[in-house]
């Protein structure tokens, strides 16, 4: 029976290019806090399934949108 916390080989290239990506985009680190935090959720997408560079980027997307939906809007 195959550990469901494994990863496939390929399943941590794509999480690392996703990582890299993502982090490049909004000009953090990936070594940063807020790269620990994107990595621990890529890691936690990829728990049973399988996804590509686009699905995972897809996902993040939208839980930052969720998230920023939520925030508080400032008063002026």
């Amino acid at each position: 029976m195959l550990d469901p916390k494994a990863y496939h080989p390929n399943d941590v290239f794509v999480m690392r290019q996703a990582l890299d990506d993502w982090c490049a985009r909004r000009r953090i680190e990936a070594n940063s806090r807020e790269g620990h935090r994107i990595a621990l959720r890529i890691l936690d997408l990829m728990k049973g399934e399988r996804l590509t560079r686009t699905e995972i980027f897809m996902r993040l997307a939208e839980a930052d949108t969720e998230c920023s939906s939520r925030r508080p809007q400032a008063a002026y």
